[in-house]
């Protein structure tokens, strides 16, 4: 074993800590950890994402929560995380997101976001589910200030 791979710190279950394995001066970023997968989103579903939001102004992609998020205005709307679709989508529509098939509590942390849902992938599998999961979205994050 090599002597940087000796002093590394254990692998943690939290991103800051994975962060850590990167090595920074190797060109893009590639893990000195055989075997850690560093995509913590599907860049396939970030992308059906993208495309929805390719024509529209006010719109900010960031990778966030181990994921990428979608601003709009400052805001946080849409995002991806892992297999899941995140919404912004407001306490009055909270509950019938929820209702919804494949909807389910956005909880990460071990406490859940209220306003949010997660959506698993058989409940955006369809184009037409996604413009309809990222439209709920819209309505409430376009009634929210600019930040």
């Amino acid at each position: 074993m090599s002597r940087s791979l000796q002093r590394m710190p254990p692998l943690l279950p939290d991103l800051f800590s994975l962060a850590t394995l990167i090595d920074w001066n190797s060109g893009p970023c590639r893990s000195q950890h055989v075997g850690v997968n560093l995509m913590a989103f599907n860049e396939h579903h970030a992308e059906r994402v993208r495309s929805h939001f390719a024509r529209r102004r006010n719109i900010v992609e960031m990778k966030m929560f181990g994921g990428v998020g979608f601003l709009l205005n400052g805001n946080m709307c849409v995002g991806v995380w892992k297999d899941f679709l995140i919404l912004r989508v407001g306490p009055q529509k909270y509950e019938a997101a929820l209702a919804e098939p494949f909807a389910r509590e956005f909880d990460i942390t071990g406490r859940v976001m209220k306003g949010w849902v997660m959506v698993e992938p058989e409940g955006f599998e369809w184009d037409d589910d996604l413009q309809n999961w990222i439209q709920l979205a819209l309505r409430f994050v376009r009634t929210l200030p600019a930040r």
